[in-house]
């Protein structure tokens, strides 16, 4: 039997890839390269059956199922998500061919609770298998680094990490031009970033696909997670650490930092049971041929399905796309009605603007007049302080001439007090003269002075 190994074509993500490279490293060969969401019109160059190991994310193209009859399926790792594919949603007789196809090729290994839960459900066999990149072998010849890989984390990770002095590498599983190279260019970037991964100190990531490979790789890797991520992380946490950004940036994670731990080995378990399915799987389509019969009735339910799904999808495109046109529509009017206001609210701000500038006016020519009026005032400041200064100058020359005069009046008061003693002094000269005299009269006669 021939081998066709899974892609998603159209894919910029390498977390595809990595899934792709599970599958990859169980073919002896590949013969075709198939793509996930064109299951349905997969044809070989023979009319063979071709081996196909059905890990992966199903489907952005529910009308595209069920897959060709020339495919022979093994479901291992799969998810369905709920969101995309309605013919998993209910038990109705237009879904039952679809539904069909995964009863006959059961049971269905499921990588997820949801998925388990949504097949059994609906009477589906099924049983939880894990992700088949949880069989990833570490390589050889790696050896451990000291840088710390961060892989889809926001700036804030990024940042606090290299505030702690680790060495860090920011990567992201987004590749703009992975959908334009060859599928086998394709697993060679998924291996470099598995061996990069490898030899990391550890792994901080947002995407699922990058901590369980890290686990089948024994790398440590700390996933931050959102409840958004219930549906495809739920029954694969106990295999993981598992933290909020607000609680790692608190630093509830700093010793993980400091000593990364491996999780544990409880996944071996879903990973051994995973290998030896897809080994055995492969040994069996090895040993037998088996060519198709083209059944008329079954082409027939397939186009009938695949016009119902189709024809709902477009009505659910054209409902969520009305639903659209009305929010935007209620927004548009929203806009509108806030743009009225706002114009009413800019006509009352011209208004009081044009009322602020008349009055802006207004003071501005009192304001002239009052300059005008305080450069008189002063001119004739600067001449009453010239006078002052002048009257000053006048009054210190006067007060010194002053100082001057005191002193003269000093010096003419004690001469004229000495010439007034001087004055006492004749006249009691004088009298005593005139009493010597008036007795010398009456002694010796009266004498002429």
């Amino acid at each position: 039997m021939k081998f066709g190994c899974l892609y998603y074509a159209d894919s910029d993500n390498i977390g595809d890839d990595i899934q792709t490279y599970a599958q990859w490293k169980f073919l002896p060969k590949v013969d075709y390269w198939i793509d996930r969401e064109s299951l349905n019109l997969f044809c070989p160059n023979e009319n063979s059956k071709v081996a196909l190991i059905m890990n992966a994310w199903f489907m952005y193209s529910p009308q595209n199922w069920p897959p060709s009859p020339y495919i022979s399926p093994l479901f291992v790792s799969t998810h369905f998500s709920k969101y995309h594919v309605q013919w998993l949603k209910a038990k109705k007789d237009e879904y039952a061919f679809a539904q069909e196809y995964l009863r006959e090729n059961g049971p269905i290994g499921c990588r997820d609770a949801s998925t388990l839960q949504t097949l059994q459900g609906l009477g589906i066999d099924a049983y939880f298998s894990g992700c088949l990149t949880l069989t990833l072998k570490p390589f050889p010849d790696i050896e451990k680094q000291e840088y710390i890989c961060l892989v889809d984390v926001s700036q804030n990770i990024v940042d606090y990490v290299k505030k702690k002095g680790y060495d860090v590498r920011v990567m992201s599983h987004n590749q703009k031009n992975a959908a334009r190279m060859a599928p086998k260019d394709r697993l060679k970037q998924a291996e470099k970033y598995l061996k990069i991964y490898q030899a990391a100190r550890c792994v901080l990531t947002s995407r699922l696909h990058c901590a369980l490979p890290c686990t089948g790789l024994k790398t440590p890797a700390l996933v931050f997670y959102a409840p958004e991520y219930e549906e495809r992380f739920s029954a694969l946490k106990e295999f993981l650490y598992t933290t909020s950004e607000e609680e790692f940036l608190q630093g509830k994670w700093d010793g993980f930092l400091r000593e990364p731990l491996y999780h544990s080995t409880e996944y071996l378990q879903y990973a051994n049971s995973l290998a030896e399915k897809c080994e055995k799987f492969v040994e069996d389509a090895i040993k037998k041929e088996e060519p198709v019969n083209i059944d008329y009735e079954r082409y027939k339910k397939m186009s009938i399905l695949q016009n119902v799904i189709q024809k709902e999808t477009y009505i659910a495109e054209l409902h969520r796309l009305s639903e659209g046109y009305m929010e935007e529509r209620t927004i548009i009017n929203d806009l509108h009605n806030t743009l009225d206001l706002k114009e009413t609210e800019n006509h009352q701000l011209k208004e009081k603007h044009n009322q602020l500038y008349a009055e802006h006016d207004q003071l501005r020519g009192e304001y002239d007049r009052l300059h005008t009026e305080h450069d008189k005032l002063r001119r004739e400041y600067d001449q009453l302080h010239a006078e002052y200064n002048r009257l000053k100058e006048e009054h210190n020359r006067l007060h010194e001439n002053y100082g001057k005069l005191q002193e003269k009046q000093e010096i003419l008061c004690f001469r004229y007090a000495k010439l007034h003693d001087y004055a006492g002094r004749l006249r009691r000269l004088r009298a005593d003269a005139l009493c010597l005299l008036r007795e010398e009269e009456r002694k010796g006669g009266r004498k002429t002075i």
